[in-house]
């Protein structure tokens, strides 16, 4: 008898073994934990909930996530979150950063101008997006989410799209969707 149930229930233990995918490090210091209870957003607890626990039969951590802001590829593995940090910044507020270990989606599209602007946005109100290389030979880059002033957001948001190059300093205007429209 205990053959007959004790088959199956290897092999689901085996399937859930397989699928888990184990929590994130969360890296901190007491001025980081203290920014984090005055300026945490919803979204920001969210996802530190979400990534701190074990998950069963999801492809990645965040990977719903992922997929909205265009960071998994086509026929690509998903980037894969190895911590989170919370730190004070230098304004005064919560930076909250998350590493990913990048290996198939190249770094000019985590730092895509637009796309970055995109990242405040979706992580927003009320947040300013920065994307930086951790390790280069290694494909790890981080996304820093910094909470900012209403107003310094609101300017964020109204001001053109920087790109930066190794030479010189181009700026993307954006077009106004009237635009857009009127082309298609």
């Amino acid at each position: 008898l205990g053959f007959v149930y004790g088959i199956p229930v290897f092999l689901i233990g085996l399937s859930l073994w397989y699928a888990e995918i184990k929590p994130v490090e969360v890296i901190s210091d007491e001025k980081g934990d203290s920014a984090w209870e005055k300026y945490s957003t919803d979204t920001f607890r969210k996802i530190k909930q979400d990534v701190t626990r074990h998950r069963y039969g999801d492809d990645a951590h965040l990977d719903s996530t992922l997929t909205a802001l265009g960071l998994r590829l086509p026929q690509k593995k998903y980037p894969r979150l190895q911590s989170i940090t919370q730190e004070e910044a230098e304004n005064g507020m919560l930076a909250f950063t998350l590493t990913f270990q990048s290996a198939e989606t190249p770094y000019k599209v985590w730092s895509n101008p637009e796309r970055v602007r995109r990242y405040s946005k979706f992580f927003g109100p009320n947040v300013r997006a920065e994307v930086f290389k951790v390790d280069a030979d290694k494909r790890i880059v981080a996304l820093k989410l910094t909470t900012v002033s209403e107003e310094e957001y609101e300017a964020l948001l109204n001001s053109p799209i920087v790109a930066f190059t190794s030479t010189e300093e181009e700026v993307i205007e954006e077009e106004s969707s009237a635009t857009k429209k009127a082309e298609v």
